[in-house]
């Protein structure tokens, strides 16, 4: 084999370990920088979104208080067995403006025995509130099912169900008195707003 070749084929051989010790160095040094880096913008982000979702979930816990505190709420639910839609109650407090207002997509009164006593969807691309879809009165059934009743006036529910038209935020109250007495037992009042809005 004459010098040249044996040259060349050093310089090759040099050149590849050098290549291949550089690409093993950044792959350790730099990479592993990069993917903590990603991991902790990943982690910022996740953060903010569970804040503002849980932002979201207090925000309509408190707008429940105005209907679920109420006097009024409570005779309908406790004098009710069945859904009534032409009840004076039902006609003067949940409308289409009702649910617009407060940013709901569905609102629902069940009573003691756990039976919905008005349930209502609303659809802002035609702003008209429909019967819920027999989905979600499986979800209430199965919600009555798993849960714990409210016995205390504090006691509710918050989380997030995936359902077919997209995931729901939801959110669970007792319906008690203005004065925050009442036996409440299994008396609740649910609403749900729609993470993705259509």
């Amino acid at each position: 084999m004459k010098l040249r070749t044996k040259i060349t084929l050093f310089i090759i051989t040099v050149s590849l370990l050098t290549l291949a010790s550089t690409y093993l160095t950044s792959q350790e040094i730099f990479l592993d920088q990069f993917t903590e880096l990603d991991q902790e913008a990943l982690e910022g982000r996740m953060s903010d979104i569970i804040q503002t979702y849980d932002l979201e979930l207090q925000g309509m816990h408190e707008t429940m208080l105005n209907y679920s505190v109420w006097d009024e709420t409570y005779e309908y639910v406790s004098s009710q067995t069945f859904e009534d839609l032409q009840n004076p109650y039902i006609l003067s407090n949940y409308d289409e403006e009702t649910f617009k207002g407060n940013r709901f997509d569905l609102m629902a009164l069940t009573n003691g025995r756990g039976n919905l006593v008005y349930s209502g969807l609303y659809d802002s691309s035609e702003e008209t509130v429909t019967p819920v879809t027999p989905e979600i009165v499986n979800l209430f059934g199965d919600i009555r099912e798993r849960l714990d009743i409210f016995t205390e006036s504090e006691n509710s529910y918050t989380g997030l169900v995936i359902l077919d038209n997209g995931p729901m935020l939801m959110t669970f109250q007792p319906v008690i008195h203005n004065d925050m007495t009442g036996p409440s037992p299994g008396w609740r009042w649910p609403a749900g707003c729609w993470m993705i809005r259509k």
